[in-house]
């Protein structure tokens, strides 16, 4: 009976999927997915349900869902001094940590409730795209904020703040672009692309600021983590943005190896080497007690 109910449920679960063409004309945004598709299911449990089954949105999902998990444990961590091995770290040294990881984690739990809602309805696939998008804002400023205060705050604590303050103003421009409705029109979008392109490019000013100045230095910032997580996300917009490899071969990558899946497995990676860095430069800096 146990054996003969899977069965059942595995039928059911295949007969749920659907190709390209047989959805609504709102979810047709990749035509070189063809298959693997849930339909429009207008249901909160039955999108939650799909977590369990195989899609080609479930990667989308679990890629950043686990990872997002993994790093809302560590902010958990960092809460509990007694767990720091021996280590007494600055106090504005594990706020920065905290910030990077609450970022983080908010970035990802978005963009894992986005990919699994999106079949729900247009119009709350619509609004967990804005969440999405808020959640990239959110990992971005942290980031930038993380890097900017490891890299100068014990050169120039003034400078620190005003590079700070400056990336979260950025931040507070590209929420403004990602909420307001103005903002999605046609015309509106090389103001919206230069908004995300100056949040970016706020990250690596302090970078520049201290490789050119006579009185700031480049040793707290762990360049090769850096150059890892630049190279990471770099090549897995790249990726996603030619669709590469599904426009190459369409219908082959329908489940695995999608270009947004490999760019979601390349921001795990870039995620995960900014840490790495400010973990190497937390023990580094850090004094054992």
């Amino acid at each position: 009976m146990g054996l003969k109910s899977f069965e059942n449920e595995a039928i059911q679960v295949l007969d749920q999927l659907v190709d390209i063409h047989n959805l609504p004309v709102w979810m047709q945004k990749e035509a070189h997915i063809l298959r693997g598709y849930r339909p429009e299911f207008k249901s909160f449990r039955r999108c939650y349900h799909s977590l369990w089954y195989m899609h080609n949105e479930t990667v989308n999902i679990w890629s950043h869902l686990l990872i997002g998990s993994c790093f809302f444990s560590l902010l958990v961590w960092t809460g509990l001094p007694e767990s720091h091995g021996g280590f007494n770290f600055a106090d504005g040294d594990i706020r920065a940590l905290q910030f990077y990881l609450l970022g983080t984690a908010v970035c990802l739990y978005f963009s894992a409730s986005y990919h699994c809602l999106s079949c729900h309805s247009e119009h709350v696939a619509k609004n967990c795209l804005k969440l999405d998008l808020l959640g990239i804002v959110t990992g971005t400023t942290a980031t930038s904020v993380s890097a900017t205060y490891f890299g100068l705050s014990r050169h120039d604590p003034q400078l620190t703040s005003t590079y700070i303050t400056l990336i979260l103003l950025c931040a507070v421009a590209t929420f403004w672009a990602v909420i307001d409705p103005t903002m999605h029109t046609q015309s509106a979008a090389p103001l919206r692309a230069a908004i995300f392109v100056g949040l970016g490019a706020c990250g690596y000013l302090p970078i520049l600021h201290a490789a050119v100045s006579d009185r700031l230095s480049l040793e707290h910032y762990s360049l090769p983590h850096l150059a890892v997580t630049t190279l990471a996300f770099c090549l897995g917009t790249a990726l996603y943005v030619v669709r590469v490899p599904e426009s190459w071969w369409p219908g082959t990558f329908d489940i695995w190896g999608a270009s947004h899946q490999v760019f979601h497995i390349l921001v795990n990676c870039a995620q995960i080497s900014h840490l790495m860095g400010l973990w190497y430069l937390l023990t580094r800096d850090g004094q054992k007690s």
